[in-house]
């Protein structure tokens, strides 16, 4: 009789020891970033363009940059997508560059930061071991090009005020920080200074709470500045400034806030209007089809509504009366900012007050004649809507009647 054995085939491997998985090393962004940082300053150094075109990456976005060198400047301080010949120009850009040492840190773990004379810092962010984006920190919209000044460089154009405010803060902070149980308060505010010196943006782009913000924006009121001069020429930049409460807390060593290079692979280069970062048709990789509508109100440059003007007179100045306080004060020359939106007909439809001339009238007078100006409407992607936009007066009493 014939019985049926049934074998069972068990792999060879089934009697082996449990094989070992080794887990996939993970490659540190931040090693590499200050690995590339380090090679990118060795070579502007060396003025080597080829060095400095090897860490270039094939393809990378220029936020916009002003450099030294006017043809550079001229160039590149449009923000746009670098590749091909662009890069070898752009690398002999960087090799006119003369490098400082750096005193702070990078926000991002893939990025870096380089600091060139006269005290203007590069904010740089790669992709493994190449660039894939190059600006200014924290500048973006209708600053974007403008240089972005070291805290020494900055504070060596201080004329009035200082960040050590504990003084003016404590009454407000000390409680506000028993009440978050932290141990201090922070704000940093980013201040741009027009040719002149003069304030013309004062804002919080980072705080520990919005008392924090509040607090430390008045405590910088008084703030004044000469002006920021390259080669003799004064010219507009920013700088950030760290304000901590109690200031015996602050840290030796500051990191940079926030960044506007973006945190992932760059695939396509926008234009932005204004820090908002609004993208303009669509997202990559979206579906195809009308753009998105746009949000209630863009923000603008001045410069994109001027050429629409219908009707206004942009220069307003003080009336007699309100001109000869302004002399009896000692002061020549006052500087007032304000908001300004319009409808999607061109209309105004309001006019708030950001930095007062410090004359009640002049400033009531501005805002008056600033709601009789008349525009035609502003188009995006073809289709009528509301903008903001911030436009400043400078009054020189020993330049203007």
């Amino acid at each position: 009789m014939w019985r049926l054995a049934i074998l069972a085939l068990v792999p060879a491997t089934a009697f082996a020891k449990p094989a070992f998985y080794r887990p996939r090393e993970t490659v540190d962004s931040e090693a590499l970033a200050a690995a590339a940082t380090t090679k990118l300053a060795v070579a502007i150094r060396a003025k080597n363009v080829g060095a400095i075109s090897d860490v270039l990456g094939a393809k990378f976005t220029n936020n916009g940059m002003w450099f030294p060198d006017a043809a550079c400047a001229k160039r590149f301080e449009r923000s746009g997508e670098i590749s091909g010949a662009e890069r070898a120009v752009f690398a002999r850009c960087l090799a006119g560059l003369k490098l400082q040492m750096t005193t702070r840190k990078p926000a991002a773990r893939d990025g870096g930061l380089l600091t060139a004379d006269p005290g203007i810092e590069i904010e740089l962010a790669f992709q493994g071991d190449s660039l894939r984006w190059i600006g200014f920190p924290s500048q973006s919209g209708a600053d974007r090009a403008l240089p972005m000044l070291t805290a020494q460089t900055f504070e060596a154009l201080r004329t009035q005020g200082t960040t050590v405010v504990d003084a003016k803060v404590a009454q407000t902070l000390d409680l506000e920080i028993a009440q978050q149980r932290a141990l201090v308060a922070t704000a940093w505010l980013k201040v741009c200074l027009d040719p002149e010196g003069e304030v013309a943006k004062l804002v919080t782009i980072q705080s520990s709470s919005s008392v924090a913000a509040s607090a430390f924006m008045a405590a910088a009121a008084d703030w004044k500045f000469k002006p920021f001069t390259v080669r003799g020429t004064p010219m507009a930049a920013c700088s950030v400034s760290l304000l901590v409460y109690p200031g015996s807390r602050a840290p030796l060593v500051e990191q940079y806030p926030n960044t506007v290079a973006p945190s992932g692979p760059i695939t396509r280069t926008y234009e932005f209007d204004d820090d908002d970062f609004e993208i303009m048709g669509g997202i990559v990789g979206g579906q195809l089809g009308a753009p998105p509508p746009p949000p209630t109100a863009l923000n603008v440059a001045p410069t994109m509504i001027e050429n629409l003007r219908v009707a206004g007179n942009k220069q307003i100045f003080p009336d007699a009366p309100t001109r000869g306080t302004i002399l009896q004060s000692g002061r020549t020359k006052v500087v007032a900012t304000m908001k300004m939106c319009l409808d999607d007909k061109g209309s105004v439809s309001s006019v708030t007050q950001l930095k007062s001339s410090g004359f009640p009238a002049y400033d009531r007078k501005i805002i008056s004649e600033m709601r009789q100006w008349l525009y035609r409407p502003y188009k995006h992607n073809g289709r009528a809507v509301p903008v903001c936009t911030a436009v400043t007066f400078i009054f020189d009493a020993a330049k203007q009647p």
